[in-house]
């Protein structure tokens, strides 16, 4: 496969995963904590409401510490534009989320501040977040090394890119991490490692797989087998399950005894 024929399936790939999957929106900002806490917002209310409620939030309190040891209802007052019914859930969504983070650091477990060298530990450590789905704890993770313009290579990301073909079969993180580079713009990296971090978890697993639930089935050729084969058994269950009616059915039985009864009457 040459770079440009790759390069469309990693389009369409993105592009069939986004019908499952709502978009999510990167801060422009350095700090992991703004990014972490924007995220929770936006996943419940939306980019204009995440926006608006770090704004409020930083503005309010002097840091992210201070935060976390304030109240639910005084973290709800910086949340004017999320929907009354969502207000409550996502103050406390962000001041346990800003709890855990600061607990793991303390306990030596997982600091965000840092660059992750086990970026799948991380990630899972990350999406115990209330508020936070997979997708989007990578957004946090990648937001630390956006910069860099590299790609974290969570391993669903590479074996779903593997499985549709767009890069070779490598065990090699380097190896991927370079062919991803090669193929994605910086700019469409965030939206990348958001769909993909997802669809790992979610769908494309390491040995549970739900291909007949994939938006982009048609472009994995294991998927399609998969498919395949689920409909064919499927079809052999049916028409077994019809033949088992057929015979219980009072037509079936009838003229069993039909026939029963007339050879009784020859003899």
């Amino acid at each position: 496969m040459t770079t440009r024929q790759a390069d469309t399936l990693v389009k369409k790939l993105l592009a069939a995963l986004e019908k499952s999957y709502s978009r999510a929106s990167l801060l422009d900002v350095e700090d992991p904590l703004d990014q972490f806490s924007y995220l929770i917002i936006e996943g419940m209310s939306g980019k204009k409401a995440a926006e608006a409620g770090v704004r409020r939030l930083k503005k309010t309190f002097v840091d992210w510490n201070e935060v976390r040891v304030s109240s639910e209802r005084e973290i709800e007052g910086c949340l004017t534009e999320v929907r009354k019914e969502d207000k409550s859930t996502t103050a406390a969504n962000i001041k346990s989320g800003l709890e855990y983070l600061y607990e793991a650091r303390y306990r030596d477990e997982f600091d965000l501040s840092n660059p992750c060298e086990f970026p799948d530990q991380a990630l899972q450590t990350l999406s115990g977040v209330e508020g936070l789905d997979l997708g989007r704890a990578a957004l946090v993770l990648f937001s630390q090394i956006r910069d860099e313009e590299k790609f974290i290579p969570f391993a669903s990301m590479g074996r779903i890119l593997m499985r549709v073909g767009a890069i070779k079969k490598t065990t090699s993180l380097k190896t991927i991490v370079a062919s991803v580079n090669e193929l994605v713009l910086p700019e469409e990296l965030p939206r990348l490692t958001y769909l993909l971090a997802r669809h790992g978890h979610e769908v494309c697993g390491v040995k549970s797989y739900y291909c007949t639930q994939c938006q982009a089935v048609s472009l994995c050729a294991m998927g399609r087998r998969r498919v395949k084969t689920a409909r064919r058994k499927k079809t052999r269950a049916s028409s077994g399950e019809d033949a088992a009616q057929t015979a219980r059915s009072p037509v079936a039985s009838s003229k069993k005894v039909g026939r029963k009864d007339k050879s009784e009457t020859a003899e």
